[in-house]
């Protein structure tokens, strides 16, 4: 396949995955207002402090045989039966383990209504199994499309279940049942729309292939969800679940725009990167073109999110939520390392370099957690910087590798930012018109909100329109020809 027809792919699988994030990003923004109102900061503490554990033993039970199967090459038939074997089998018995060991994990914490909140969502792990294959067996296609409305409409399950058990005075099991019918809707539709070879037998061969890459992954993503989760650790085990209830509702409100942006651009990536991940010059392009291009998707946002904090806050979420205003600013000023550094993390595995890749994701946990632990004698807000600083330091640990895997120098890379940093300051400066010019003659925080949204609706439409465009940014195409020049020199 050509570079062209590798662009146009990329392109619509974006614009596909983008707008999915879009449509999950409103519906996770109603979802968001609605249960803030109708959920205590105690329930969010609870369901919180059982996602951490779901989150980081998930890890460990995928095995790294849904990343292997994209990376691969070539893959065999008996490659999709044998993951499909140890996915089913290694989720099983982590989904055992969780159950009985949901008393330790209720003590950890010490919040007693987690041990039954517990046994139940472990079940989230029998569901997942049977779909691991299916799912990525997808972004190895490059069907984006289809992935997208299979988030959409997983994600409306969530909505629509929690929403109403919430009504009802469900209380925290709101947010349990919503998640548990959230990954049964996604694991049906992965296998209806994908079909492969579900036989229950483990080929040794092709078991250890998949399980060398798979372990690497195992170490860097296990690494990084405890980087991700090591924070909500400390703040439950130390500060209490209301406590985690307000850190994680800050937190969520900074990672709607991370997911959006950073989750979109590495599901594309990686399958794309995995595809020429011996052509140097061709993930040199994509690599610098891509933090170029995110760079400007991100600034709007992130400065939205500096300068009308409160009004966020209060519009949002309402008045009872006012501790987070200052957390939410200061996870805010990270937003852009949270995620650029995701991108660098494509090529990284699309590279294989998944142990380097992990050796940093263990001193990235290290330095949240250890950062957080620190952080928490100032309590929430003390947390939010230190685990900032802490991902500052990822982001260029894993540029760092990134430049190196290619041969490129942070001259060129640095070149790349020169452009939106521009744009950085001209949004900034026109948001801060906007809002002082409010404050003089009407101070309606919500009208400030809707203009600041309508701005940055019109910037995303006409970035979307003109993406191949940018991806084909001439900054990139000099610094190809250099990096050619450089290299036939000293051949």
């Amino acid at each position: 396949m050509n570079s062209k027809s590798f662009l146009k792919i990329s392109v619509q699988g974006f614009n596909w995955m983008f707008l999915g994030k879009i449509i999950q990003f409103i519906m996770q923004f109603i979802v968001t207002v609605v249960l803030a109102r109708l959920l205590t900061p105690t329930d969010f503490g609870i369901i919180g402090a059982a996602i951490i554990v779901i989150t980081l033993v998930e890890v460990l039970s995928m095995a790294g045989v849904g990343p292997a199967i994209v990376q691969r090459s070539q893959i065999k038939t008996e490659h999709l039966g044998t993951g499909f074997t140890i996915a089913v089998l290694f989720n099983f018995v982590f989904s055992i383990i969780i159950y009985f060991c949901s008393p330790i994990i209720a003590s950890f914490f010490n919040m007693v209504d987690l041990n039954q909140v517990m046994k139940v969502i472990s079940v989230i792990f029998i569901i997942r199994g049977f779909g691991v294959v299916a799912e990525f067996l997808l972004q190895r296609n490059l069907n984006f499309k289809t992935l997208a409305l299979i988030n959409m409409g997983s994600y409306f399950t969530y909505s629509f279940i929690g929403i109403i058990l919430a009504s009802f005075g469900f209380g925290v099991w709101s947010l349990v049942f919503a998640q548990l019918s959230q990954k049964l809707t996604s694991t049906v539709l992965f296998i209806f729309c994908q079909p492969h070879n579900k036989h229950f037998k483990i080929y040794i061969k092709e078991a250890k292939e998949l399980l060398y890459f798979g372990g690497g992954m195992i170490l860097a993503k296990g690494f990084n969800q405890l980087a991700l989760q090591g924070d909500n650790l400390v703040i439950g085990r130390t500060l209490g679940s209301e406590a985690l209830g307000f850190y994680s509702r800050a937190y969520q409100l900074m990672v709607m725009p991370a997911n959006l942006f950073g989750q979109v651009m590495d599901k594309v990536l990686f399958p794309v990167m995995s595809k020429f991940q011996d052509d140097n010059e061709r993930l040199t392009k994509w690599f610098l073109s891509a933090l170029s291009l995110l760079t400007v998707f991100i600034s709007p946002i992130m400065i939205l999110f500096l300068i009308y904090t409160e009004n966020i806050v209060v519009t949002l979420l309402g008045v009872q939520w006012l501790e987070i205003i200052l957390p939410l600013k200061i996870l805010s000023i990270g937003l852009l390392f949270r995620i650029s550094y995701k991108i660098s993390d494509s090529l990284v595995r699309a590279k294989g370099a998944v142990y380097k890749r992990a050796n940093i994701q263990f001193v990235y946990a290290f330095l949240v957690i250890f950062g957080a632990y620190l952080g928490h004698f100032w309590g929430v807000t003390g947390v939010a910087v230190t685990v900032t600083i802490a991902l500052s330091i990822n982001y260029f640990l894993m540029t760092y590798l990134a430049m190196k895997l290619l041969n490129s120098k942070w001259f060129w890379l640095l070149k790349q930012y020169y452009k939106p940093f521009i744009l950085f300051i001209v949004v900034l400066c026109l948001f801060k018109f906007i809002k002082e010019s409010n404050v003089l003659l009407t101070n309606n925080t919500s009208l400030e909100l809707v203009i600041a949204g309508i701005i940055i609706f019109l910037f995303y439409l006409l970035l979307v329109a003109f993406t191949p465009q940018l991806l084909l940014d001439s900054n990139s195409t000099k610094l190809l020809n250099r990096i050619k020049y450089k290299t036939s020199v000293f051949k």
